[in-house]
């Protein structure tokens, strides 16, 4: 684990010292538990990878709200719940990457957010747990028309959802997940 904290991010992003940087990686960094001591000045930033921190609900909704621009936000490994979940599904930003694996979804949160408008531009999606037979159907019924890429981790997605996003069910395979049925979509 990198020793860098919130309180470190707070005096290297001082002063606008960052505020052009789009590109951030603070993976594996003991950030996330306060994020509104720095993200105020990260106003143009459209990637983030908070994988493997303390982020936590408390420190999701500064990032939502004072970074605009956030498009790729990878958050595995952390407290992301479903009232996180809620908050990216709320958020004004529209998703290109969201990575949430070895995370707690739940199929609820994973519902919500498959039904939000901040999804409709998503073409990376990365998950843990959390999908179900209902979510599936959202998927292949277009909730994420731009979806090019979906990674699960997880040994089964549960009853009834391999079949059509792998391509196996009867009936053509929808467009979005025809990358699917090539091998595109990991399991």
């Amino acid at each position: 684990m990198n020793p860098l904290h919130d309180s470190a991010m707070e005096v290297l992003t001082a002063n606008g010292a960052f505020e052009a940087l789009t590109t951030l990686n603070l993976s594996r960094c003991q950030v996330g538990a306060d994020t509104s001591r720095w993200a105020a000045s990260l106003p143009n930033l459209e990637s983030l990878n908070l994988s493997i921190t303390a982020l936590g609900y408390d420190g999701l909704i500064p990032l939502i709200e004072c970074c605009p621009e956030l498009r790729h936000l990878k958050l595995d490994a952390t407290g992301l719940t479903y009232q996180g979940v809620r908050a990216l599904a709320q958020s004004r930003q529209c998703w290109r990457l969201l990575s949430m694996m070895v995370t707690v979804l739940t199929p609820a949160g994973l519902g919500v957010l498959f039904r939000s408008p901040s999804l409709q531009q998503v073409e990376r999606l990365e998950l843990g747990a959390g999908l179900t037979r209902e979510n599936g159907k959202l998927l292949v019924d277009g909730a994420c028309p731009n979806l090019k890429f979906l990674w699960w981790h997880g040994s089964e997605l549960g009853e009834g959802v391999e079949a059509p996003i792998r391509g196996d069910a009867p009936g053509p395979v929808p467009a979005v997940l025809r990358g699917a049925a090539q091998g595109e979509v990991g399991a």
